[in-house]
């Protein structure tokens, strides 16, 4: 997993640097295609929220990262998936907010009454790119897009990117 902040001189990062974000990956074909992908969505989420430095995670999972539904305590993240299935979200009117995450107890999702009755879980495919707004932005408290990990282990190779001060 890597973590990272990519910053702009002043607000301009229309280049970022995202060669370390892949150090230790094999030289495979498509490997400066997928850099060059990662790049236009970092560049494209600085124009997007006016915010010249960009949190990063570009994470290979073997399991879910975020196995119960929550809503994260961001302004908002671009979510993408590049290998295996995509993050999955929930409407609003389809969840009981007072379950979300740890609030369930420890009991999964699929039993915890979190889903209203008749709710579905939608999921995104790979190389969508969900942009979801979170509890932080502004007079969205309570209305944070809701999503977790999808069960299972498949491998996935997951992008977020995340506005930051």
């Amino acid at each position: 997993m890597q973590l990272g902040c990519i910053k702009g001189a002043s607000r301009d990062i229309s280049a970022p640097d995202v060669a370390a974000l892949a150090a230790g990956a094999p030289h495979a074909s498509g490997r400066d295609a997928f850099l060059d992908d990662v790049r236009g969505l970092v560049s494209l989420f600085a124009d997007l929220t006016g915010r010249p430095r960009i949190g990063v995670r570009l994470a290979r999972l073997d399991k879910p990262m975020c196995p119960r539904l929550h809503a994260d305590m961001v302004t908002v993240r671009l979510v993408t998936t590049y290998v295996g299935p995509g993050t999955e979200w929930a409407e609003h009117a389809d969840v009981r907010r007072d379950r979300l995450g740890h609030r369930s107890n420890g009991v999964p999702d699929e039993v915890s009454g979190v889903l209203r009755a008749g709710a579905r879980l939608r999921r995104m495919a790979p190389f969508d790119v969900g942009l979801l707004k979170g509890e932080a932005w502004p007079g969205n408290r309570d209305r944070g897009a809701v999503r977790r990990s999808p069960p299972g282990a498949s491998p996935r190779v997951v992008l977020t990117l995340d506005a930051l001060a």
